[in-house]
């Protein structure tokens, strides 16, 4: 990455079954400069490739200051944003993420990499 002069780069759907990133190589992305998105569609019943309880000890262990939350939600199968993301955050918080994790994954990290 830094060679290229890469500045930002997301690595997205960790937990989703395409993508399937196991979190050592989850690990070595963050060390490059990368930063990991989850979404909530992977949480989805008609998607679940991934327990909230996963989710969470993934973003632990790489580090929340690493993460972006997202949604990857609102095609017509996969239901509304708002709602959707609300009841993946609420489940995340239930399996042990903190609310600073949250707030970091969801709000401070995106506001560096995209502003």
């Amino acid at each position: 990455m830094r060679e290229r002069k890469i500045e930002r780069l997301v690595l997205t759907h960790a937990t989703l079954d395409v993508t399937a990133m196991p979190v050592e190589m989850q690990r070595e992305a963050t060390g490059l400069g990368a930063v990991i998105e989850h979404c909530m569609l992977a949480m989805t019943p008609g998607c679940f490739s991934c327990a909230p309880e996963r989710m969470v000890a993934e973003i632990q262990e790489i580090g929340a200051g690493h993460v972006i939350l997202s949604s990857d939600l609102g095609q017509m199968d996969n239901g509304p944003v708002v709602e959707g993301f609300d009841a993946g955050l609420s489940r995340l918080v239930d399996a042990g993420l903190s609310m600073a994790e949250a707030r970091q994954a969801v709000s401070e990290n995106p506001r560096r990499l995209f502003c």
